[in-house]
C-alpha cells in the first residue's frame, strides 16, 4: 500500500490460520456464481486449490461431502460482483487492490468526494462470512491506514451494517470503536445518535468510561496504531 507504515509489532506478529494461496499443483476448476439476489449475476471459474487453501468455508464446500463438492459449483447470492472481483484479484496476486485495479492510497483517494470505506466494509464482511482470515487482515490493515486520513471514518448506515453482519468479537468492530474514541474531538455537532447502531453507541460509551477510570483519555500513541492488536493470531510461525 502506497502510504502504509510499518508498526513496531509487525516482526512479532504470528500468521493467520490460513494465509495466501499456495502454488498451484491441481488443475481442478470450480464455478462460483455471485450477485443472484442483487439482480447482477456473474460467474467466475477459479482453481479449486486456490480457494480451499485460503478458506475453511471453501474447503468444506468443495472438498467435503456437500453437493457443491460433486458438482464443483457454488452460489453466493448476496455477494456483489465488484466485491468478488476484488477478492479474486487478491486471491491470484496475493495483494489487495481496489475496484479500479489500483493500490489503495489514502492521499490520492482523499482528493475525491467518496473515500473507499464502503468498498472496504463489504470486503471485510465477505471475508468474515466466508472465512478468509488473511483477506480479513489485509482489509483491516487498509482500514487502519485510511484512518490517518479520515479520523472519524465511517458512520451511520455503514456502521450499522458492520454491527448487523459481524460477530460481536470481530476485530473490525473493536477497531471502529477505538478509532472513534481516540479521534474524538469532543464536538458532537453534525452527529445524530439515531444514525448509529445502539450496540456501537454502547461500546463507545463503555470504552470512554473505561479510559476515564484509567485516566487514559489522552495518550501519546493511540492503541489502534498498533495493528497487531487487531490481528487474529491463530496460526503458527514457520
Amino acid at each position: 500500500m502506497a502510504d502504509s507504515k510499518k508498526n513496531d509489532k509487525a516482526k512479532e506478529c504470528t500468521p493467520c490460520k490460513r494465509g495466501y494461496r499456495k502454488l498451484l499443483t491441481d488443475n481442478t476448476m470450480v464455478t462460483i456464481t455471485v450477485g443472484k439476489d442483487l439482480n447482477d449475476e456473474l460467474e467466475f471459474v477459479l482453481p479449486q486449490q486456490y480457494l480451499i487453501t485460503v478458506s475453511e468455508f471453501f474447503e468444506n464446500s468443495f472438498a467435503g461431502s456437500f453437493l457443491e463438492a460433486k458438482e464443483k459449483r457454488l452460489t453466493l447470492s448476496d455477494v456483489k460482483p465488484t466485491t468478488f472481483r476484488i477478492f479474486v484479484e487478491w486471491l491470484n496476486g496475493r495483494k489487495l487492490l481496489n475496484s479500479e485495479g489500483m493500490e489503495y492510497d489514502g492521499d490520492r483517494d482523499g482528493k475525491v468526494k467518496s473515500p473507499r470505506f464502503e468498498e472496504l466494509v463489504l470486503l471485510y464482511i465477505f471475508a468474515d462470512q466466508y472465512d478468509v482470515p488473511q483477506f480479513r487482515r489485509d482489509v483491516l490493515e487498509t482500514f487502519a491506514t485510511y484512518q490517518r486520513h479520515y479520523p472519524m471514518m465511517i458512520h451511520g448506515v455503514w456502521l450499522r451494517l458492520c454491527y448487523d453482519r459481524l460477530p460481536s468479537t470481530s476485530p473490525m468492530l473493536r477497531f471502529l470503536v477505538d478509532s472513534h474514541v481516540y479521534s474524538w474531538t469532543g464536538v458532537a455537532e453534525g452527529y445524530k445518535a439515531l444514525d448509529y447502531s445502539p450496540e456501537f453507541l454502547w461500546d463507545l460509551a463503555s470504552k470512554f468510561c473505561s479510559l476515564r477510570k484509567e485516566h487514559l483519555i489522552k495518550v501519546e500513541r493511540c492503541p489502534y496504531e498498533l495493528r497487531c492488536d487487531y490481528h487474529e493470531h491463530d496460526g503458527k510461525m514457520e
